[in-house]
C-alpha cells in the first residue's frame, strides 16, 4: 500500500426500537441500519510514525487526541503487535453529533485499511473484538451493509435485500448526545421485547422504495420524542420536512439530531434538498442515495 482512501459513509437508523435495559445501564436495541453514498474520506499513507490529521468543513468539531481513530490505533498495536506507522487524513464531510455515525464510520474505515495492509481477515475474533470496544456503532459501520442490529449494536443480522432509496439528510445545526437522550428516556417510550410476529412480518426482499417506506411506517424511532424535547432544532427539522411536497417518510436517525426524509424518486429528493438549503442556509443538507455501496 502506498496510499489508500476509504469512504466512511453516513449511517442511517431507518427505525430504532428500545427493547430493554441491561444491568450495566445500557439499553438493548432493535434497529434497521443502512448507509448513504456520501460520507467522510479516510486516507492512509505509510509513514515513519502515526499521525492523524482532520480536514474539511467539520474538522474543527473532532478532538485531535481522543477520538475513535486514535482509540482504534491503540487497539491495533495492543491486540496485533503490529506498528501503526501511518499518516491518517480524515476529510470530515459529516457533522459531529449528528446521529449519522461519522466517528464510528471513520474508525471502521481505518480498521478496514489496517486489515487490508496487514492481510488480516475481517472475521478474526481479534478484529471483531476491537470493533465492539471502540463503540456500539462500529460493527455495523465496519460491515457497511443494510443490517438488523440488536444488543447495544454489536449483534448483527443481514437485512432483507433492499433497493436504492433516494433520501435527504438534514442536520439542523445543533448536536444531540445519545447519553443525554437515554438518561431522559421514559420506559413508556420503549417498544419492549421482540415478539414472534415481528420477525414473521419481515419480507425476504423489498422490491421498491415504496415497499420500504410502507414497512417502516409501522415502526418508529423510540428516541425521537425525547431527543426532540431535549433539542428543539430536531422538532423544527421534523416539522419543516413534513411540510415539503411528496415526502415518503420523515424520521430522526439514531439519537439525533439529524433527520432523514425518504422519497420514491431522485427528482423529489433533489428538489427537497434545494428548498431546504435555500430556506435554512445554516443547516447541513445533503441529497443522498441509501443502499448504494460506497466504501469497499
Amino acid at each position: 500500500m502506498t496510499e489508500a482512501t476509504y469512504i466512511a459513509p453516513a449511517k442511517v437508523n431507518l427505525y430504532l426500537h428500545v427493547t430493554g435495559r441491561r444491568e450495566d445501564g445500557y439499553h438493548e436495541l432493535d434497529s434497521l441500519v443502512t448507509f448513504a453514498d456520501k460520507g467522510d474520506l479516510v486516507t492512509l499513507t505509510p509513514a515513519r510514525y502515526f499521525r492523524l490529521e482532520f480536514k474539511g468543513p467539520f474538522a474543527g468539531d473532532v478532538p485531535p487526541q481522543d477520538n475513535t481513530i486514535t482509540h482504534a490505533a491503540r487497539l491495533v498495536r495492543e491486540r496485533t503487535g503490529r506498528p501503526v506507522h501511518f499518516h491518517v487524513t480524515v476529510h470530515k464531510n459529516l457533522p459531529a453529533g449528528s446521529g449519522l455515525g461519522g466517528g464510528s464510520a471513520d474508525a471502521a474505515a481505518f480498521l478496514w485499511g489496517m486489515c487490508e495492509y496487514y492481510g488480516l481477515s475481517c472475521k478474526l475474533d481479534v478484529v471483531q473484538d476491537m470493533l465492539v470496544q471502540i463503540g456500539a456503532d462500529v460493527p455495523s459501520c465496519f460491515k457497511c451493509a443494510p443490517s438488523r442490529i440488536f444488543g447495544i449494536g454489536e449483534k448483527l443480522l443481514p437485512a432483507p435485500q433492499m433497493p436504492e432509496i433516494p433520501a435527504v439528510l438534514v442536520y439542523p445545526g445543533a448536536p444531540s448526545y445519545s447519553g443525554d437522550v437515554f438518561r431522559h428516556l421514559p420506559k413508556a417510550a420503549w417498544s419492549g421485547p421482540l415478539r414472534p410476529k415481528d420477525d414473521a412480518a419481515w419480507p425476504k426482499k423489498f422490491e421498491s422504495a415504496r415497499d420500504v417506506i410502507g414497512f417502516l411506517s409501522e415502526r418508529t424511532n423510540d428516541l425521537q420524542a425525547t431527543a426532540a424535547q431535549r433539542q428543539p432544532a430536531i422538532r423544527k427539522a421534523l416539522q419543516i420536512g413534513q411540510e415539503l411536497s411528496n415526502p415518503g417518510l420523515i424520521r430522526m436517525s439514531g439519537s439525533g439530531s439529524s433527520v432523514f426524509i425518504l422519497y420514491e424518486t431522485d427528482r423529489d429528493a433533489q428538489t427537497a434538498a434545494k428548498i431546504l438549503k435555500s430556506a435554512h442556509s445554516s443547516w447541513w443538507v445533503s441529497a443522498v442515495t441509501l443502499n448504494r455501496p460506497a466504501r469497499y
